[in-house]
């Protein structure tokens, strides 16, 4: 019962949210990483560095996800239509870094969203677990005011 409440709350909150938002072409927010992890354990408490470059602005979005649980589900946002992944580095401690995690580090994506999809085992031995990486384009819509 509270959780059919809670959940009712949260689409009510994301209702209020989308009618107020204003028309597309002042909307902040561009393409997305959409992060999805199905781990069979994890060693430690691993931190994941994600850092987003927008590149008709410049303008640096650095992202850090601490990995408590096996199972995790983030976003990454993104304010333009074009940005870079400069930095994925998934760091264990001091002398387990696992630098260019997931082979994101470079990677240039215009109109493009991504999904990434983790699984397996997460050591510092690449050889434990696997990275699926999903591009797909953004269908155009337009958030617009109710009123």
């Amino acid at each position: 019962m509270a959780l059919k409440i809670v959940c009712q709350f949260g689409i009510l909150l994301l209702s209020a949210f989308l009618i107020v938002l204003p028309a597309r072409a002042e909307n902040p927010f561009g393409q997305f990483i959409s992060i999805n992890t199905y781990f069979s354990c994890v060693s430690g408490s691993p931190s994941w560095l994600l850092i987003l470059r927008d590149i008709d602005t410049g303008q640096v979005l650095p992202y850090l996800y601490d990995i408590h649980n096996e199972n995790n589900a983030w976003l990454a946002l993104t304010y333009g239509s074009a940005y870079q992944i400069t930095v994925s580095t998934l760091t264990f401690g001091p002398f387990a870094i696992l630098h260019n995690f997931c082979g994101l580090e470079n990677l240039v994506l215009r109109n493009t969203s991504l999904s990434i999809r983790l699984t397996g085992a997460l050591t510092p031995n690449r050889a434990g677990f696997q990275c699926v990486r999903l591009p797909f384009s953004n269908m155009p819509f337009t958030i617009v005011n109710a009123s």
